[in-house]
């Protein structure tokens, strides 16, 4: 109850709103002495949610990082070499994935902004061109 209060009184204090309900399955394991944890991220969905609300389902969520496994290697102390080794095997590199802002990109900022009016995008013209000689 202390940390949900302590939310509560951090969000007020900056005015912060909802606005993006981000679903993924994760895939997590940590070491006994919880030194380690590897995480693996899959399917992230994301969907505008403008109100206070929890919920489980989605009605209309884009997709993002499509064919994408997030593999997070989180440690404390000293760097395991173990990691070392799996990233070498895994052919990965280090790079920022931000679930929260590739969701409100895939949705596009004007739909997840309460001081805007939502305008929804037309679909792209194609011009018809008659290329008869």
């Amino acid at each position: 109850m202390a940390a949900l209060h302590r939310f509560c009184e951090l969000m007020n204090s900056v005015h912060a709103k909802p606005k993006v309900h981000i679903f993924y399955m994760r895939e997590a394991y940590v070491s006994s002495d919880d030194q380690v944890r590897v995480t693996m991220d899959r399917n992230v969905f994301g969907e505008e949610n403008l109100s206070p609300s929890i919920k489980v389902d989605m009605k209309n969520p884009v997709l993002t990082f499509e064919k994408t496994v997030i593999l997070e290697l989180k440690f404390t102390n000293r760097f395991p070499n173990w990691f070392r080794d799996l990233v070498r095997m895994a052919n990965v590199m280090q790079c920022g994935a931000a679930k929260y802002v590739e969701s409100i990109q895939g949705l596009g900022s004007r739909r997840v902004r309460t001081d805007l009016p939502v305008v929804e995008e037309a679909p792209p013209r194609i011009a018809n061109f008659d290329l008869k000689d």
